[in-house]
C-alpha cells in the first residue's frame, strides 16, 4: 500500500511516474522493474504471488529484473525524494511540510505529535488533552499499519511505540507492535508486548494466540500449550480452541518424535519433526529434525539446515554440535573438530559436543595412518587400520563416511588380491552412497581379476550413460568392453596346438599339419556335419596364419585385441604412415 496522493503538495505531473499502478497511490519503498515501471515493494510482492509479469506492460520479470529505485535508477530516486509532502497527521493540526524522503523520519522521530494542546489546566482541559492524545495515537497506529503492510517492520514499531506513549492503556497498540516484532523474529519482545496487551484486555484473543506462537518459535512448546489452555478456560472461544488444538498436536508430535529418535527409528522421527515444522520454524524443532536426518545419513540436508541456524546465531551450541557431527559424517574431520571445539568453548558441558569429539579425533588419526600405510604400499597394515576406523566410526550405513572408509578398505583388499572382501566392501560403500565413483571402479577391477568381465561391463555401461564425460569412467568402460571381447575371441595358439613363444617357422609348420588335416580333400568319406565342421576350422586356420605370421598383428593379438580391433589398428597405422609421407618427412630432403 502506498502513500496517499492527498498528502502530496507537489504538482501531479511531478509524481505521475511514481504512482504505483497496483494501489494507485504514491509508491512506498519504491522498486523499479527492468521495463522502467515503479511500484510499491509490498504491492509488487503480492502481485508476484499470482503472476510473474509486469502489471503495466505484462512483460515477464525474473528475480534479478526488479531492484530498489535508489539503486536501479538513482536519478529518479533523487527526483522522488524532492516531492513535497505534508504530514499524514495534518488533520490533528500538524503543520509539518517537507520532502518525500523525510516523511518517515518525521513520523517516527519528531516530537511534534506529542505536544499537549495549549491552555489552562482544568478538568475539561485534561479531558480534552486525553481525547486529543488518543486521536493522535489512533492516527499513528494507522500510519504504523501502513508501514506494516509495506513490510517496513522497524518503522511500524516506532510508530506503534509513539502511539503507546500517547495512550499507554490501549491494548491494541501493544498487540500491533507485537505483530511487528513477530515479523522481525524478535520473539522475546513479541512475548512482552502480548503480555502487556493481555494485562490491559484479558480477553484479547489475538494477543493470546500471538503469544503462543512466539513461545513456540522460541521452542517453549509446553509453555505455549499451558498458556492457551488457561486462556481458553478463562474465556472460551473457537479461535483459542483452534490454536490450542494446533499447538497441542505440535507438542505431541515433538514428544513422539523424540521417543522414536531415542528408539533408533530415525525415519519415523523425521516424519514427526516434519509435521512440527509445518506449523512452526522453531530452531529447536529444526535441530531435532537435523539429528534424525543424521541418523539416516542425510548429511547434505543437515548441513544446509544448520548453516542457516548458525548464521543467525553463532553462539547456538546445539546447532554447532549437530553441524560438527554432520561434517564428520561427510569425512571432513578438521571442520568437524573445529565446530565441536567452538561449541565446547561456549558451553564446556555441552554433551552433544563432548561425546563425539574424542571418537572423531580417533577415527581421523586412524584413517590418516591407514592412508599413509597404503601410500607406502603396506597394504596389510592399511587394511587393519581401515578396519579399526570402520569399527570405531559409529557412522550410519547411508553416510558418506561409511562409503569412504569401506571404499578405501576395498582398495587395500584389491591390492592384497582379497577380491571377495573387496567386492563386499564395495557393496557396502555403494549401499551407503550409490554414486561413489571410487567404489564402482574398484569393484570393476575386482570383477576383472575374478574373470567376471560381463558383470564389470554391465556396471560400467550404466555408469557410462550417466557420466559419459568422466575420463575414469569411460576408461573403465572401454577396459570392460576390451576384456569381454578378449574372452570371446578364438585362441589361435590352441588352434595350432603351439605355445605363445613359438617362432614363425614353428607356426607355419603347425599350420601346414592342421591344414592337411582339415583340407576338403581329406573329408571325402566324412558325414555332412563333419565336413561342415572341418570347413569352418580350415577357414579359421587361414585367419590364424594371417595374424600370427605378421609381427604387428601378432603383437596386438598378444596384447588382447580380437581380429576386428587388430584390423582397425593396422588400418589406422597405415593411414598415419601415408599422411607422414605426404608431409615430406620421408623424402630425400630429410637429414
Amino acid at each position: 500500500m502506498g502513500i496517499l496522493c492527498d498528502d502530496v503538495l507537489s504538482d501531479e505531473k511531478s509524481i505521475a511516474e511514481f504512482v504505483c499502478k497496483i494501489c494507485c497511490q504514491l509508491s512506498e519503498n519504491p522498486v523499479v522493474t527492468s521495463c522502467s515501471h515503479v511500484f510499491c515493494s509490498s504491492c509488487l510482492d503480492e502481485w508476484f504471488q499470482r503472476k510473474r509479469t509486469c502489471p503495466c506492460c505484462n512483460a515477464t520479470l525474473q528475480s534479478g529484473q526488479v531492484s530498489d529505485l535508489k539503486t536501479g535508477n538513482p536519478l529518479a530516486w533523487r527526483i522522488l525524494g524532492r516531492v513535497q509532502m505534508r504530514c499524514p497527521l495534518h488533520v490533528q493540526g500538524c503543520k509539518w511540510v517537507g520532502d518525500y524522503g523525510e516523511v518517515q523520519a518525521h513520523l517516527t522521530n519528531s516530537e511534534t505529535h506529542l505536544a499537549a494542546p495549549m491552555g489552562e489546566s482544568s478538568p475539561s482541559s485534561a479531558t480534552a488533552t486525553q481525547t486529543s492524545g488518543k486521536a493522535q495515537a489512533d492516527l499513528l497506529k494507522e500510519q504504523g499499519n501502513q508501514r506494516f503492510e509495506a513490510r517496513a517492520w522497524n518503522d511500524a514499531i516506532k510508530l506503534y511505540t509513539k502511539a503507546i506513549l500517547l495512550a499507554p492503556d490501549e491494548a491494541s497498540y501493544y498487540g500491533n507492535r507485537a505483530a511487528a516484532h513477530m515479523m522481525l523474529a524478535d520473539y522475546p519482545q513479541c512475548v512482552q508486548d502480548c503480555e502487556a496487551a493481555i494485562a490491559r484486555r484479558p480477553a484479547f484473543t489475538k494477543a493470546h494466540n500471538r503469544l503462543a506462537k512466539a513461545l513456540c518459535e522460541m521452542g517453549q512448546f509446553e509453555k505455549a500449550v499451558h498458556h492457551l489452555r488457561a486462556a481458553f478456560a478463562a474465556n472460551p472461544s473457537d479461535a483459542l480452541k483452534t490454536e490450542l488444538d494446533k499447538y497441542q498436536n505440535v507438542l505431541d508430535w515433538l514428544t513422539e518424535g523424540k521417543a522414536a529418535y531415542d528408539g533408533g527409528d530415525f525415519m519415523l522421527a523425521c516424519n514427526f519433526f516434519v509435521n512440527v515444522l509445518r506449523v512452526t520454524d522453531a530452531v529447536t524443532a529444526q535441530l531435532w529434525l537435523a539429528r534424525a536426518e543424521l541418523g539416516l545419513g542425510r548429511c547434505d540436508q543437515v548441513l544446509r539446515r544448520t548453516r542457516e541456524i548458525v548464521k543467525a546465531d553463532m553462539n547456538n551450541t546445539k546447532a554447532l554440535s549437530v553441524r560438527g557431527r554432520a561434517l564428520y559424517l561427510t569425512g571432513d574431520y578438521d571442520q568437524a573438530v573445529k565446530h565441536l571445539n567452538q561449541a565446547l568453548r561456549l558451553d564446556p558441558d555441552e554433551k552433544e559436543a563432548q561425546q563425539p569429539l574424542k571418537r572423531i579425533k580417533r577415527v581421523r588419526d586412524t584413517a590418516a595412518a591407514a592412508k599413509d600405510a597404503a601410500f607406502k604400499r603396506e597394504f596389510e597394515q592399511a587394511l587393519t587400520l581401515y578396519t579399526e576406523a570402520i569399527d570405531d566410526s559409529d557412522a550410519p550405513k547411508h553416510s558418506p563416511l561409511t562409503a569412504k572408509l569401506y571404499s578405501e578398505r576395498a582398495k587395500a583388499a584389491l591390492r592384497l588380491k582379497q577380491f571377495e572382501l573387496c567386492l563386499r566392501d564395495c557393496g557396502v560403500a555403494l549401499y551407503a552412497q550409490d554414486d561413489h565413483m571410487d567404489a564402482w571402479l574398484c569393484k570393476a577391477s575386482a570383477l576383472h581379476a575374478l574373470g567376471r568381465h560381463d558383470e564389470a561391463l554391465r556396471d560400467m555401461s550404466e555408469l557410462a550413460q550417466l557420466y559419459h564425460n568422466d575420463e575414469k569412467v569411460m576408461a573403465a568402460y572401454n577396459k570392460a568392453q576390451f576384456e569381454v571381447r578378449k574372452t570371446k575371441r578364438t585362441n589361435y595358439y590352441e588352434v595350432l596346438d603351439i605355445s605363445k613363444i613359438s617362432t614363425e617357422n614353428e607356426i607355419k609348420v603347425a599350420y601346414k599339419n592342421k591344414a592337411l588335416e582339415y583340407h576338403p580333400d581329406k573329408q571325402v568319406d566324412k558325414t555332412d556335419a563333419e565336413k561342415k565342421e572341418a570347413e569352418e576350422k580350415f577357414k579359421v586356420l587361414g585367419e590364424v596364419l594371417e595374424i600370427l605370421t605378421d609381427p604387428m598383428r601378432r603383437k596386438l593379438y598378444d596384447e588382447g585385441y580380437d581380429k576386428e580391433a587388430i584390423e582397425e589398428r593396422v588400418k589406422a597405422a597405415n593411414r598415419a604412415a601415408r599422411e607422414h609421407k605426404k608431409d615430406g618427412c620421408c623424402g630425400g630432403g630429410c637429414s
